[in-house]
């Protein structure tokens, strides 16, 4: 099993997914002009975001990844939100979530770099169920993600746009926000 510790500040990894979205851009510009599904944009700038990350070995980038270790959910526990119409009462083991991407360690939980959820401008959800959920992937002591962005990506005559919103906010002075 990999066991190295993965430190990159956090402007570089800011830049990093920049430079995916530039790549998803580039090259699938299709997608957003066409306003494809959002896990079809998502499931290409995590390969993009992959390409960026590749010089780490013991990262993954993974789509709707719901696994903590080898085979339990991932879980946000004492999440009780608004935006889950169905937690009950007396749930005690929380709720599963599928971030839309994430960068971490496979069968670990020491290198839980990035949690990225993705919206599109054609969505009426303003995402902030989804800016919720990375502020408990980022505060939950079990998973305990270092870094989250929420990105709404422009679709149709405003493709080749977005806005980001980058948490926790304090790591990221304000010359490198472009928030939604």
């Amino acid at each position: 099993m990999k066991s190295e510790i993965v430190t990159i500040e956090p402007l570089e990894i800011q830049k990093k997914v920049k430079n995916a979205i530039n790549k998803l851009f580039e090259k699938d510009f299709y997608l957003l002009k066409a306003n494809a599904n959002e896990r079809s944009i998502s499931h290409k700038l995590a390969l993009y975001i992959q390409e960026e990350f590749e010089e780490f070995d013991v990262l993954d980038v993974d789509c709707e990844y719901n696994r903590d270790k080898l085979h339990n959910p991932k879980k946000i526990k004492d999440w009780r939100s608004r935006c889950i119409k169905d937690i009950k009462p007396d749930d005690e083991d929380a709720k599963t979530v599928f971030p839309d991407i994430i960068i971490h360690q496979r069968d670990s939980s020491k290198n839980n770099l990035l949690v990225l959820e993705i919206k599109k401008s054609s969505n009426s959800d303003t995402g902030k169920c989804d800016r919720e959920k990375i502020k408990n992937f980022i505060n939950d002591p079990g998973l305990h993600y270092e870094l989250g962005v929420f990105i709404n990506f422009g679709v149709k005559n405003k493709a080749r746009t977005f806005c980001w919103n980058w948490f926790p906010e304090d790591k990221f002075g304000k010359e490198h926000k472009n928030e939604c």
